[in-house]
């Protein structure tokens, strides 16, 4: 069964996608929607979030994901366990 979270969390990216500009498919705030090429699920089953929860989302990913929003003029400053290591040090 699909929560009360994953609907609040999909109306939260619809609304932050028309602050933007976009123009999201109302069909979206739907979790249960899966696009137009795939039908909708019936239910899902509620599953514990993993930590990362994508696990190419290390510290790799996190450094190029910073090198491209500073290409694009965007800084900024990530608190990570490395940084606060590095802080304490000095």
């Amino acid at each position: 069964m699909v929560g009360r979270k994953n609907t609040r969390l999909s109306i939260m990216f619809l609304v932050e996608m028309q602050a933007r500009g976009y123009s999201p498919d109302l069909k979206w705030s739907n979790p249960l929607y899966r696009g137009k090429s795939c039908p909708a699920y019936k239910q899902l089953k509620a599953v514990k979030p993993t930590k990362p929860l994508y696990l190419e989302h290390n510290q790799d990913y996190l450094e190029e994901c910073l090198d491209n929003l500073s290409q694009k003029g965007i800084y900024l400053s990530i608190i990570t366990k490395k940084s606060k290591e590095k802080a304490k040090k000095s």
